[in-house]
């Protein structure tokens, strides 16, 4: 299909949205669930990462963007990509993953409240993110939100949280690779 014949195929789908970072509630949300969703695509696609598949959930706090970045060999990479999307649009709360998000839950606090002994970079980071960030939350703020949050809540923000990336956001994708679009999209 393409000249130089490309082994693997990169892409990236950005949903930009200031409300990702618009206030603490919504901030941390988005970023439990990223990471919830991260575990449970590592768990679904565990054969897939195997073979040289992967996919990842970030968030850019800077600028507000969640990505998905999936990457792959040309071989069933339009398979897999749209295994991976119909499993993202389809993702629901499992009543098994209760530990699971509690772990999580206490990974991100363990995160903010552990910062000042971290590497210094770390904590340079988050010293400069307050200063220029009008977005970024202070240590107490975010522990504060993580000591209130529940199982219960998370689940129940669950869905108004994937909405908000999936088709609140606006969104551009990026493909590098030996593929077509009208052969990569199942559906709009």
């Amino acid at each position: 299909m393409f000249k130089f014949g490309e082994s693997k195929i990169y892409s990236i789908l950005a949903f930009t949205n200031l409300e990702f970072v618009f206030d603490i509630g919504n901030f941390i949300n988005t970023r439990m669930f990223l990471g919830y969703i991260n575990r449970k695509i590592s768990e679904e696609f565990n054969l897939a990462s195997e073979i040289g598949f992967s996919t990842s959930l970030g968030l850019d706090n800077n600028d507000s963007i969640v990505t998905i970045s999936c990457k792959g060999h040309n071989d069933k990479f339009s398979e897999y990509f749209n295994l991976v999307i119909d499993f993202i649009k389809n993702f629901k709360y499992d009543e098994e993953d209760k530990v699971m998000i509690r772990t999580i839950i206490d990974a991100k606090k363990d995160m903010y409240l552990n910062i000042k002994k971290a590497n210094p970079w770390n904590y340079s980071s988050y010293l400069e993110r307050l200063k220029v960030n009008s977005y970024a939350y202070t240590i107490e703020e975010a522990v504060d939100y993580l000591n209130t949050l529940t199982i219960n809540n998370f689940k129940f923000k669950l869905k108004e949280t994937k909405n908000r990336i999936l088709y609140q956001s606006k969104f551009t994708s990026f493909f590098y690779g030996n593929t077509t679009e009208d052969s990569l999209f199942d559906s709009t």
